[in-house]
């Protein structure tokens, strides 16, 4: 639905790309997030780490960021839900983040982002297609829905700083976070159609025209894409 070509590259094409090893790819780090939720902060670091064939200094400063964040996480976390939960509905494959029983055959469910866009999940139609699928799975009731918002630190090194010094300020930066929260978010129908007309829309007829070009720098395809790079 963003870019018509990227659609084409990753789904059609089945183009793979390098792996991205920047310190702070956002995939790696969700993904050394959800791993420090669901079991500790011990693994979720590991994780993070073997992920890259070489550790710098901007790694381990990333990993102190999430060692703030994961203990913090689970506290806010209620007991006693199930972790990554799969549905599958016909197409329709997702996974909950965590689901939480709450009453006879009713749930809350919770998904993790570690992200400062909060106005952006507030509006998010993520968690009414769980919703609706999960229910048209499986027959389960949903009562709540919720993102679980671990906020990030950006803050960069100065060119005279030395990594002793530069880590006692991000450790300063770290005490003066903001928690983690829960945003609670209502259950939308109008986003679940919207989601499906899209889902039926690009299945018939995929449209591969270039997308916003605001989005290209975050795209893994931009180099070949707009550069012609192989």
């Amino acid at each position: 639905k963003n870019c018509g070509r990227q659609f084409k590259f990753r789904y059609i094409d089945g183009l793979k790309t390098l792996p991205n090893y920047d310190p702070d790819n956002p995939l790696v780090l969700g993904i050394a997030l959800h791993s420090g939720i669901e079991r500790n902060e011990k693994e979720a670091l590991a994780e993070y780490a073997a992920f890259f064939p070489q550790i710098t200094d901007q790694h381990i400063e990333e990993m102190m960021k999430l060692s703030a964040l994961i203990d913090k996480c689970r506290k806010i976390l209620p007991e006693g839900g199930e972790f990554e939960h799969k549905i599958e509905y016909g197409e329709f494959v997702g996974y909950i983040d965590y689901l939480l029983p709450v009453a006879e055959n009713t749930y809350d469910i919770f998904d993790f982002k570690y992200s400062n866009a909060i106005n952006r999940y507030r509006t998010s139609g993520q968690l009414s297609e769980y919703k609706y699928f999960l229910e048209k799975a499986e027959g389960k009731k949903v009562r709540n829905l919720y993102f679980l918002l671990a906020p990030k630190i950006s803050i960069r090194r100065k060119k005279d700083e030395s990594t002793d010094v530069f880590r006692l300020r991000l450790k300063k930066e770290i005490e003066r976070q903001e928690d983690p929260q829960l945003l609670a978010v209502d259950y939308d129908e109008d986003k679940v159609k919207e989601f499906l007309s899209a889902a039926r829309e690009i299945n018939e007829n995929p449209r591969l025209e270039i997308g916003s070009m605001r989005l290209c720098k975050w795209c893994e395809y931009f180099d070949f894409c707009q550069k012609g790079e192989k």
